[in-house]
């Protein structure tokens, strides 16, 4: 067991794989099922709602530092976020979930033109999941692909062909290593 523990944990060659391996399961794992919600909010039941508030929050990143001293451009992202209240089977739940996927733009005027239509006190409609009503959304669907699967597909897609040759190359000095 000691030798099967050493082998899969081996910095060198596997371990490293791993720390791409997993995260990469757990982000397909993870964008998998909000992409399935997506799908399945389609055929939920709706109830009203009612908005609380309104907001554009802003993110701003400042970049990375760099080897001379000085930063990279950073980033801002713009997510809209409306806050409201709905009930089902008489038990009042609140959210700010509009729809799966990202709901940040880098566009200041696309993530406006989303609060655009909504105002508080206004009643709106909220799609919940039936067996859980705090999992809801505003929209149906999907406001594109979840960002856990596309990181989820490139961890996974870059690390398994290491794993794969990083094993290989175990195996060969293992051999290697017998035979002397």
């Amino acid at each position: 067991m000691k030798a099967i523990i050493e082998f899969i944990t081996s910095y060198e060659d596997i371990g490293l794989t791993l720390w791409f391996i997993i995260p990469g399961i757990l982000g397909l794992l993870i964008g998998y099922t909000s992409a399935q919600y997506a799908e399945d909010s389609k055929t939920w039941p709706e109830t009203e709602g009612r908005v609380i508030s309104v907001k554009l929050q802003r993110n701003s990143s400042t970049g990375i530092k760099t080897p001379g001293g000085g930063h990279s451009s950073g980033h801002t992202s713009y997510k809209p976020v409306i806050k409201y209240e709905y009930y089902v089977k008489g038990i009042e739940y609140e959210s700010t979930n509009i729809s799966f996927g990202d709901s940040s733009f880098s566009d200041h005027r696309k993530a406006q033109n989303i609060l655009n239509g909504f105002k508080p006190g206004q009643y709106v409609n909220v799609y919940y999941k039936p067996d859980n009503p705090r999992i809801v959304v505003l929209n149906r669907g999907s406001n594109g692909i979840p960002i856990p699967l596309i990181v989820g597909v490139s961890f996974t897609g870059l690390s398994v062909p290491l794993f794969i040759i990083a094993v290989f190359n175990k195996i060969k000095k293992l051999i290697a290593a017998n035979s002397n």
